[in-house]
């Protein structure tokens, strides 16, 4: 039989339709229109009997579909919930210990006991999202929703799950969006706000950063906030559409690098030495030249190259070796500037 990972048409014994791979080791497999789970010895651990089944983003816990309804099992298949809720493919299910649930015309807010924390319908609220342990967005629909321009607005808030506490209260301080600043656990997490002047027809979007407090950490000055991928809290600052100005941002500092007038930072490959790419623009050419900074924004190797690479060998981006074109000459450098003959 085929490996189970392999997601793809072939048959295997059991005649299934389709296997798909699921990263605990639990594979979703379709059998005469029906969904079910198998394990990697191609034993049923879930009926092959819903209409589907998915992996919950918290890769922990299980979401089913029958007749139009959702169930949800943890991770050893035990019911957390019944089919007490409409199906919604919008819905990833559980993710930082809560789910997303729609009931009737209710919206709520569950754990992994099954237990409603919020029912956001109740309180005034239009939707909500799922932001970190314990916080969750909260939206308010525009006020006026006879205002063909507007009626698609809302205005967005934060709200602690548990105790159903507003850190921003949507109807006073509401923000076109808030979402997370993921920081994969390296620090407390951060929330990226979006001001409603871009709802408002301002094409130039203002984001800023908040934290578990609603405490203002940066002002909404910046038009991208962007990860390194370094898993270390370090973040890219875009000042402009266009990037006029780049900043490095630590999420665990909580400070920012100063700006080097017409450098910008494009982060296009993880760089695992620590270090990241940057460009300089020329004005009135459409030219850039790359160069390297460290994570707290000090200049490595100047921008000079007209190429800068390290991803297509991955040998060399880990040990800080990079392949870099200069007047048409390709050639390798190391981390410091210095050619590096292979």
């Amino acid at each position: 039989m085929g490996r189970p990972e392999h997601q793809g048409e072939e048959q295997i014994p059991m005649g299934f339709k389709r296997i798909y791979y699921q990263q605990t080791g639990i594979y979703k497999v379709k059998y005469d229109g029906k969904a079910g789970f198998i394990d990697k010895n191609a034993k049923v651990v879930f009926p092959i009997e819903y209409d589907d089944v998915s992996l919950c983003r918290d890769l922990d816990s299980y979401m089913v579909e029958k007749d139009g309804k959702q169930a949800y099992y943890d991770a050893d298949f035990k019911p957390i919930t019944g089919f007490d809720y409409k199906a919604n493919r919008l819905d990833a299910g559980f993710m930082f210990g809560m789910a997303r649930v729609h009931k009737g015309d209710q919206t709520m807010i569950i754990n992994k006991k099954g237990e409603v924390l919020v029912n956001i319908t109740e309180m005034g609220y239009e939707s909500c999202s799922i932001l970190a342990h314990d916080f969750i967005s909260i939206d308010l629909a525009h006020p006026d929703p006879k205002d063909f321009i507007d009626q698609y607005k809302r205005f967005t808030g934060m709200m602690r799950a548990s105790t159903k506490e507003l850190i921003v209260d949507p109807k006073e301080m509401g923000y076109y969006s808030i979402s997370t600043l993921y920081t994969e656990d390296v620090a407390p997490p951060l929330f990226i706000f979006i001001n409603t002047d871009y709802m408002l027809g301002d094409s130039r979007r203002r984001i800023g950063l908040m934290d578990t407090e609603g405490k203002i950490i940066l002002p909404a000055d910046y038009y991208l906030i962007r990860s390194t991928y370094a898993n270390n809290g370090i973040f890219l600052l875009d000042g402009e559409k266009g990037g006029v100005s780049s900043y490095l941002f630590n999420s665990i500092t909580l400070k920012r690098t100063e700006p080097i007038p017409g450098w910008l930072f494009r982060l296009s490959m993880p760089f695992n030495t620590g270090l990241i790419l940057l460009s300089y623009l020329v004005k009135h050419k459409d030219k850039e030249y790359y160069g390297l900074v460290d994570l707290e924004g000090k200049v490595i190797i100047p921008p000079k190259y007209d190429r800068f690479k390290g991803f297509d060998e991955q040998y060399f981006a880990t040990e800080g070796i990079y392949h870099v074109v200069h007047h048409d000459q390709k050639f390798y450098i190391d981390a410091f500037g210095y050619e590096y003959k292979r």
